[in-house]
């Protein structure tokens, strides 16, 4: 009796550490937020560069990336603008999200269909970092609107 008592205990207790490891193969490990309200090529390149290198370092299966464009920001990801908007889709590809503000395409009278296909809408980019932010999410306030001298920092 002893004996099948021991063997319940162990089958359940393989089972639960079978799920944890499934669990935690499915779910990111690092999520991070990126806040972009800087229109230009130096800020969107910083931008890109970064979600590359977190990529490279953590595994595109191990970190989940989402680009809040707000302001200024929102031309990136915007039809009109033709210089990034392949490695734009190349990110969304491996799972990157964009997220345009709808308070910003209200003001600049930006409709969904101006936006690439790869992204999505928030109601307010800063309160979608808020979010983030308070699920526990890694905040990063990304480009400079100029490249600084590294000499200079």
């Amino acid at each position: 009796m002893k004996k099948k008592a021991y063997y319940v205990v162990a089958g359940a207790v393989l089972a639960l550490v079978l799920a944890i490891v499934a669990v935690s193969q499915q779910t990111p490990t690092h999520k991070i937020v990126f806040h972009m309200n800087t229109n230009g090529d130096y800020a969107w390149e910083q931008a890109l560069r970064n979600i590359s290198a977190l990529q490279g370092v953590f595994g595109a299966k191990n970190v989940q990336i989402e680009v809040v464009c707000l302001g200024p920001g929102l031309r990136m990801i915007m039809k009109t603008d033709k210089r990034y908007q392949e490695r734009i889709e190349k990110a969304a590809a491996s799972g990157v999200v964009f997220a345009a503000c709808r308070n910003t395409m209200r003001g600049m009278g930006v409709t969904e269909a101006d936006l690439l296909s790869v992204d999505t809408t928030v109601d307010s980019g800063v309160a979608e970092c808020v979010r983030k932010e308070e699920a526990g999410w890694s905040y990063i306030k990304s480009g400079a609107e100029q490249q600084v001298d590294p000499a200079t920092f």
